[in-house]
Order: C-alpha cells, then structure tokens, then sequence
C-alpha cells in the first residue's frame, strides 16, 4: 500500500471475498496514515464471515467487533451474501456475513439465490459482477 502511495495513487477500493474480507477489515481497523497510503474509500465484501468467533452470537470474542471503533466512518461498504437455501452459501452462515452490519457505519447488503450463490461460486457469479461495479462506478 505504501509502494502504491508513494506512486500517487492517493485512494484505493478493496473487493474480497471470504477471509479476504476478514482480513481487510483487521487492515482498516488499524488506521493506516493516509500520507502514507492510500485512502480506502469502497469496500466489498463477497461471502466474508465477519462473526470470526464462530457464530454472530460469540460477539464478545469477536476481534473484529472489538476493535470497530478504529473502523473509518467514511466508508462505503457492500456485503453480498449467498444463500443456497439453508440460510448459508454452504459455508457461511448468513448471519456471520450479515454482522458486518454490526461493524461498519455505512454498509448496505445484497442476497444471492440460485445456482451460483454457493460461497465458491460467487466470485463467478455475474449477477454478483453488476452489483459490484454498479456500487463502485457510483
């Protein structure tokens, strides 16, 4: 992030998906020095089990929620979910994506259903293409 920085390039948009979105949040939450590297104004999140503990319930184990007050209040964040049909992606339980809701400020949620809404085939999913860059064009 700093070679990117010291490039000019003073603002950046992140999209992961699973503990990719895990570990970019851990990264906000570390409130980087701007000057340093860029700003990180979008964020999406695709199948990412924000509860990290486990279960949205263990809330007070989790690291991430702990920590939310670092959180940049400024940023745009975009959850999408997938639900196969048992109220999970087939790996991630919606309500460990959906605590997502919990830690950031301005965040806003899409559901997938269907045949592509398993946690591997939302990153190839393009219904999950058109949200993504709809919310970052905008």
């Amino acid at each position: 992030m700093s070679a990117l920085r010291e490039a000019g390039i003073k603002t950046v948009d992140f999209v992961a998906h699973s503990m990719g979105g895990t570990t970019i949040t851990y990264y906000l939450e570390s409130q980087p020095d701007e000057t340093k590297v860029p700003k990180v104004e979008k964020f999406v999140s695709i199948g990412t089990p924000f509860a990290w503990a486990g279960t949205a319930a263990a809330s007070e184990n989790n690291v991430l929620e702990q920590n939310k007050v670092d959180l940049p209040t400024n940023l745009s964040v975009y959850g999408i979910i997938g639900n196969v049909g048992d109220e999970s992606d087939g790996t991630v339980p919606y309500a460990d994506a959906h605590f997502a809701k919990r830690l950031f400020a301005n965040y806003q949620e899409a559901i997938i259903t269907g045949d592509k809404a398993a946690h591997s085939k939302l990153r190839n999913n393009d219904k999950v293409d058109e949200i993504i860059l709809r919310f970052l064009t905008n």
